[in-house]
């Protein structure tokens, strides 16, 4: 799963540096450096030298990573609309909202609290 965030990162973005990927993909800096090495064995990503910066690397996707996340993110939207289909154009509409406000709270506490507890 941290591999295809990372992958998913990029292809959304273009190259990023790798501290960029983390905050973009939410990820720990530890978490997108392992994917990365494994990124490269498969040889889905690349790292080079920044030019801005040459202390720096910038991570992008080779040709063979770009075609594997739009195969894989084409697979996840085609299951999403399965999920979706039992719920009508306005429903689909009420629960993006919805999920948009859970997402957009989620960054803003680092712990979660049930909203029913008395403590």
């Amino acid at each position: 799963m941290a591999n295809f965030r990372v992958c998913f990162t990029l292809w959304a973005a273009g190259p990023l540096e790798p501290h960029r990927v983390a905050h973009a993909s939410l990820m720990s800096r530890a978490a997108v450096s392992a994917a990365r090495k494994m990124l490269e064995a498969q040889e889905l990503v690349t790292a080079e030298t920044s030019a801005a910066d040459q202390r720096s690397i910038v991570l992008s996707l080779t040709p063979k990573g770009v075609a594997l996340t739009e195969e894989i993110h084409a697979k996840n939207l085609a299951i999403t609309e399965r999920y979706l289909a039992v719920l009508s154009r306005s429903e689909q509409h009420i629960l993006m909202g919805l999920l948009g406000k859970v997402a957009d709270s989620s960054g803003s506490s680092s712990s979660w609290s049930d909203p029913s507890s008395t403590t």
